[in-house]
């Protein structure tokens, strides 16, 4: 019986060694939504995939279902936030707080294309741009707002139309700064609805 295999961007969000060199995996997949992959050989030093599969990566990832979990076959690191903010500490938390959010907000294969892109966009600014500590904590609380608001766990931020946008600018995150105490109510509001 042949097996569909589906290959799709993800963010690696967790893993967990398993036996002897596998890896359980939390993928956020464009195509599939939250997944659980098992990595076989992956911690061995001859494994292909290791560099693609570790966390905070973006990765082109090739699931295949399997019984219980899905079995990662194939894995091309795109992009390591580790690496690309090496040497932007107070960025990378916020990729790393980010992340461990989505863990708790986004509920197993439901695709989201949306808050997927969301997150490649916030990511992305982050990376590419020069900010104040300011700045990037306002590009976090803008991200994180989006992402609930995009899964319908807050309402439309009626202070300033852009928030409602999908791009991220220098100018946007430095008008938030004033803002930033009213969005972490929003967002703590709309976590409490959710239960999460």
């Amino acid at each position: 019986m042949a097996h569909h295999t589906y290959t799709t961007p993800a963010f690696v969000l967790h893993g967990i060694d398993v036996g002897e060199g596998s890896r359980s995996l939390l993928l956020y997949t464009r195509e599939l939504g939250l997944v659980y992959g098992l990595a076989r050989s992956v911690r061995e030093a001859r494994s292909k995939l290791r560099f693609g599969l570790q966390p905070f990566t973006l990765a082109e990832v090739s699931l295949v279902r399997g019984r219980n979990v899905w079995r990662v076959t194939g894995a091309r690191e795109i992009l390591s936030y580790q690496y690309a903010l090496r040497d932007h500490q107070e960025k990378a938390l916020v990729v790393v707080r980010v992340m461990a959010f989505m863990r708790r907000l986004i509920r197993g294969e439901t695709p989201e294309q949306y808050a997927f892109e969301l997150l490649e966009k916030g990511f992305s600014f982050l990376i590419e741009h020069d900010l104040t500590s300011e700045e990037i904590g306002a590009v976090e609380c803008l991200l994180i707002f989006r992402l609930l608001h995009t899964l319908g766990h807050v309402p439309p931020y009626e202070r300033d139309e852009r928030v409602g946008h999908d791009l991220f600018t220098k100018h946007l995150a430095a008008d938030l700064i004033p803002h930033k105490r009213e969005l972490i109510l929003a967002i703590n509001k709309g976590l409490a609805a959710a239960q999460l």
